[in-house]
């Protein structure tokens, strides 16, 4: 079992961690997150720019 996770930013240096599940942390320049703590490793990160485009049908919810 570890004491959680972490990972360093090489944008701005920050080393951040994640204590334990749902602990979502970013970097002080928001390049980089993670979650999840002991319990799992989700690491969030920029690839490429992105647009994030959700469509909904209405009628679904009528």
């Amino acid at each position: 079992m570890s004491d959680g996770n972490r990972i360093q930013c090489k944008t701005c240096k920050d080393i951040i961690q994640s204590m334990k599940r749902h602990d979502y942390i970013q970097c002080g320049c928001g390049k980089i997150a993670i979650d999840g703590g002991s319990s799992y490793q989700k690491i969030s990160f920029p690839s490429y720019p992105t647009e994030d485009w959700v469509e909904f049908d209405q009628d679904k919810f009528e």
